[in-house]
């Protein structure tokens, strides 16, 4: 919920706005190791929490704008 603005971040409001960054930005920043730690982070996103996967996405998107 709190990826989403649906609920309280507490102590991880800071890593969910970096997150939603790396997501918008495809990890263009990211040393070659990160890029393929975060490519399976949304590989397994993609696979099994599909739903949260395309949310996350129409989220980075309005960051983009």
């Amino acid at each position: 919920d709190c990826i989403m603005d649906k609920g309280n971040c507490g102590g991880y409001k800071t890593l969910v706005e970096l997150s939603t960054k790396v997501v918008a930005s495809k990890c263009a920043e990211c040393s070659p190791n990160q890029k393929k730690i975060y490519d399976r982070v949304v590989e397994q996103l993609q696979e099994k929490f599909e739903p949260v996967y395309t949310a996350l996405l129409k989220k980075a998107e309005a960051i983009k704008e």
